[in-house]
């Protein structure tokens, strides 16, 4: 909104909820607006005096006769506690805010109110493009990750949930590869987006099949659902489904698993053609329901891969399992 007048603009706080409308507005003078691009104003007190937590309200900046305002933006009110000892003693520049959160800290041993009042730093990456909640998940600060994304989703910063880091990892995919079963169910119950892909094109549905670990998978089948259902058959960059991805690394749980979670077991890999069976008998790991005669696109089934690798005992439980020597 364009500043005309000092004396027609206003800096209105306020809040609409269940139990009634609240406003109040900021003071300035006209000597605290430099240039029409900054106002320094003094905050109108929280009508609430005795909030136990941060209270986020709204405020933007309107104009008396048009009556016309800006976009609202967010701001938290925190907690009031008696600092008067404390303000004897602290130094020039910190402000009663960063005193009471720390007070609050000390006496609660609760650090999201001390993060609350850094949430407009939620979102900053370094030069990897790691945000606050990247580096938690990476150095296993369990604790610290499911404070930020109290913080994150207290302050409606939801979005910073799903930012990919230089690799194109999400805080999910970070929580997967790292094994923190715990977190990637706090993260997908936080909102984070299970269909997005790192620079593989790889899901983190992708990456628990990869780790043959059950217990990653099996918060991220049960959260799918119908919107998210694809990606149990969706193939990477290098055309290998979940599927692919868990014979491939042995995981005979995993596999049965995603097969209960809709997994195609006679789905190819679109490279070569090659189904779970086939992936299963080049690597030795024959425990798969399929279909024996299922061929690659150069007309391989698995019986002429196991022929092919010179193994007896393989051709023989193909045969055995209905192979047709034939084809």
């Amino acid at each position: 909104m364009r500043l005309f007048s000092t004396d027609d603009i206003e800096i209105r706080f306020y809040e609409e909820d269940e139990e009634g409308a609240w406003e109040a507005f900021g003071d300035f003078s006209p000597t605290d607006v430099h240039k029409q691009y900054a106002i320094v104003f003094r905050t109108p007190p929280y009508h609430n005096v005795e909030i136990q937590r941060p209270v986020t309200v709204f405020l933007q900046l309107k104009r008396k006769k048009a009556g016309d305002s800006s976009d609202p933006k967010q701001f938290t009110y925190v907690p009031h506690f008696h600092v008067t000892r404390l303000q004897k003693s602290r130094p020039p520049g910190s402000g009663p805010a960063h005193a009471r959160a720390l007070l609050q800290y000390c006496s609660s041993g609760d650090p999201r109110v001390l993060l609350a009042l850094q949430r407009h730093l939620c979102g900053v990456q370094d030069q990897n493009g790691d945000t606050p909640l990247h580096l938690a998940i990476i150095h296993q600060q369990s604790g610290v990750a499911h404070q930020l994304i109290h913080t994150l989703l207290s302050s409606h910063q939801n979005n910073i949930l799903n930012t990919p880091n230089q690799l194109r990892q999400t805080p999910l995919h970070l929580a997967v590869i790292s094994g923190q079963v715990r977190l990637v169910e706090g993260l997908l119950r936080a909102g984070a987006d299970p269909s997005l892909v790192d620079m593989n094109g790889r899901s983190p549905l992708h990456l628990a099949a990869l780790s043959a670990d059950e217990a990653l998978l099996r918060p991220l089948l049960a959260h799918l659902g119908e919107r998210h259902a694809h990606l149990v058959n969706m193939a990477d960059y290098h055309g290998l489904h979940p599927l692919h991805l868990s014979v491939k690394r042995g995981g005979e749980r995993c596999l049965r698993l995603l097969v209960g979670g809709g997994a195609k077991i006679n789905a190819g890999e679109q490279k070569g053609g090659s189904s779970a069976l086939h992936l299963a008998v080049r690597d030795n790991l024959f425990k798969l329901k399929a279909d024996v005669n299922m061929s690659t696109f150069g007309g391989n089934t698995p019986l002429h891969l196991a022929a092919s690798l010179g193994s007896p005992t393989l051709c023989s439980m193909l045969i055995a399992a209905g192979s047709n020597m034939l084809t």
